[in-house]
């Protein structure tokens, strides 16, 4: 086996998900978690494409700004968003940094990984909740309006209606209103359900447009 067939073996079967872009910022190759990640047969199919033919591609001018940042020799390091091939959100640490060949930066190599994948010290200090905005919250969390999620991040804390109310300068009765629709768009039929519900989709990490204290 050549050199190289070597080192494509061993990048195509390493675990969590690993891809690489030119200077224009279009891919070169992935692993085969990419691979599947993004929808794809082969990573044939992958070289050439960039981050808005791809099933992410909500996402594209964040990842293309870290990119570029890499471009430009930083390392950039991240926990994000990666949407898989059914609308489903997958919460990762990225690692992007250079690709240099004869002192030249020719692209930028990325590795990501799932957070349930965090063990180290380190990577649990690169951890921070994700801030989203109104379109994150409306895309993936079952429809919710931002005083929906700012209401639902509140009750998640174990925060009484009368507190989330002050805390929001609502009535009561308004936040009594909000949690109900939210109800309603879960099919939750209690709290306890309700909290069951947002925390299966990861809503306790996530920080809703408009929250300032943690």
């Amino acid at each position: 086996m050549k050199t190289s067939d070597m080192y494509h073996q061993i990048i195509a079967n390493t675990p969590g998900y690993v891809f690489y872009k030119d200077s224009e910022l279009c891919y070169m190759g992935g692993n085969l978690n990419f691979i599947k990640l993004a929808d794809l047969r082969s990573e044939k199919e992958l070289i050439g494409k960039t981050d808005y033919d791809i099933p992410w591609k909500q996402f594209a001018e964040k990842y293309r700004d870290d990119d570029l940042k890499a471009i430009n020799g930083a390392t950039v390091e991240n926990i994000e968003f990666a949407q898989g091939t059914e609308k489903s959100l997958v919460k990762v640490y990225t690692r992007k940094q250079p690709i240099i060949f004869k002192d030249t930066i020719v692209g930028v190599v990325g590795y990501a990984r799932p957070i349930d994948m965090l063990t180290q010290d380190a990577d649990l200090e690169s951890f921070k909740p994700i801030q989203l905005d109104k379109n994150d919250i409306k895309q993936y969390f079952s429809g919710l309006s931002v005083r929906e999620a700012q209401c639902i991040f509140y009750v998640i804390r174990g925060h009484s209606m009368t507190s989330i109310a002050e805390i929001l300068s609502l009535s009561p009765r308004t936040v009594e209103d909000h949690i109900n629709n939210i109800k309603n768009k879960l099919g939750a039929k209690n709290r306890r359900e309700l909290i069951t519900a947002m925390l299966a989709q990861g809503f306790n990490e996530m920080i809703p447009p408009g929250i300032i204290e943690l």
